[in-house]
């Protein structure tokens, strides 16, 4: 038997039981017992730049700000790329620490030393990657804001996905997708731990709007109250929300429109 939050790429256990030869297993979901509907919001910035232009990093920099600000710290953020991570803290830094807030970033201490000084200061933000998209606890107020900076794919050129792609048609759709969606809902699933838990993930990530395949994320994450503006607006969203200004039932989804000529692959 095999349990688990992430077990399915989708709404289904197609890509488990390919990967694991078990076509005749039978499958159950069971729904989830937190209301995320009510305690989460999902924040698309709408007019954030693609990952691969050359502002993507400046807009990345600028949501970090305005949501750890209206955070007041409590913000774990979670990157695909160490270079980007470090970038991003070297740019950060000062003009957090001087609203009060302390930069975290993975490669400055252990995993375990950093989580412990983000656990005993609030008023921190910690930068990770990779080991920090799962494995992480840190229920109630500990944690309030979750950003992921990138969706993520893993590296075309790792010999283990290299191997893996030959197995596949369609490597990208049939492989790289479902295994970078339960990458993402690993990565979400930080931030509610307990049903009183209430928090915003921001999705830093344009290609879930402009790309096919986007929606085969969103629908894969759990049913939040799902909120998408423009960038300038996070910060005042991310207020509201933890001041509980915005009230769950009153939010307007605005659904996402793909744009046809803009619509391909990784």
């Amino acid at each position: 038997m095999l349990t688990g939050a992430t077990l399915r790429a989708g709404d289904h256990f197609d890509y488990l039981r390919d990967r694991l030869g078990c076509w005749d297993a039978n499958g159950a979901i069971i729904d989830s017992p937190f209301d995320y509907k009510r305690n989460v919001l999902l924040y698309l910035p709408g007019d954030m730049p693609p990952p691969d232009r050359h502002n993507y990093q400046l807009a990345l920099e600028e949501a970090i700000q305005q949501a750890a600000l209206a955070a007041g710290g409590r913000t774990l953020v979670l990157f695909t790329s160490h270079s980007h991570l470090r970038a991003s803290a070297d740019a950060i830094r000062t003009p957090l620490a001087a609203a009060g807030l302390t930069v975290l970033q993975q490669g400055e201490g252990s995993r375990t030393r950093n989580l412990r000084d983000f656990r005993a200061n609030p008023n921190s933000v910690l930068l990770g990657t990779s080991s920090y998209w799962e494995g992480i606890d840190l229920p109630g107020d500990q944690l309030v804001c979750l950003i992921i900076a990138r969706l993520p794919f893993a590296v075309p050129t790792d010999p283990l996905y290299a191997a893996r792609s030959r197995l596949y048609e369609d490597p990208f759709h049939e492989y790289a997708v479902p295994e970078a969606v339960i990458r993402l809902r690993q990565g979400f699933g930080r931030l509610i731990r307990s049903a009183s838990d209430r928090g915003v993930v921001v999705l830093l990530d344009s290609r879930l709007w402009h790309r096919s395949y986007g929606e085969v994320f969103l629908d894969a994450l759990p049913d939040c109250t799902r909120r998408q503006s423009p960038l300038s607006h996070l910060g005042e969203a991310v207020h509201g929300w933890l001041n509980h200004k915005v009230q769950a039932h009153a939010a307007v989804e605005q659904h996402l429109e793909y744009d046809a000529w803009d619509i391909g692959d990784e």
